[in-house]
């Protein structure tokens, strides 16, 4: 059953349990991360301006180092204060509120064997997404808002701060 749900979900017609299992974890792992910033966003007019930001605000009790990690990865998650250097996640930092159809946190398809990615929109739902796709919403996170006034995706595009982790920055350059 787990297994048709995250098949269907991502778009993919099979894998493995234990391929499904990882693809239920990237997705629980996004959903916590969207409950986080969404939390520390609070009333302000925007989400932090970075993963360090959001640990600010919550504080090392709410906030734990795996929550920055893509379970695909097997990678070991590092110190808070250094998220920016080994997060498996690329963030789109200080996105407007009220911005629709805009990538607010991708976990890239480097993180799953180029097969697939995951898109944390700004709405706060979760899509598995093509690697074409996943590619252009992290150069332009903005391009598949086209339910924005021009407006507003102006003001997005001066506001919003791509942050790409070190380890993702010979894929995708500097920040």
């Amino acid at each position: 059953m787990l297994t048709a749900l995250v098949a269907s979900h991502c778009g993919c017609s099979h894998f493995s349990q234990s391929t499904a299992s990882k693809k239920n974890a990237d997705f629980t792992n996004l959903k916590q991360l969207g409950l986080s910033i969404r939390w520390a966003t609070g009333d302000r007019d925007s989400t932090p301006t970075s993963f360090s930001e959001l640990n600010e605000l919550l504080s090392p009790v709410l906030v734990k180092p795996n929550l920055f990690v893509c379970p695909a990865t097997g990678h070991d998650p590092g110190s808070l204060n250094s998220i920016a250097e080994w997060s498996d996640y690329i963030y789109m930092g200080n996105m407007p509120e009220g911005v629709t159809g805009a990538a607010l946190v991708i976990c890239p398809p480097e993180n799953h064997n180029n097969k697939y990615g995951y898109i944390l929109w700004s709405d706060f739902t979760i899509s598995c997404v093509r690697p074409e796709q996943a590619r252009r919403l992290i150069a332009d996170p903005l391009c598949e808002a086209t339910n924005n006034t021009v407006p507003t995706l102006n003001y997005a595009k001066k506001r919003i701060i791509i942050q790409i982790p070190e380890r993702l920055k010979q894929y995708y350059g500097p920040e």
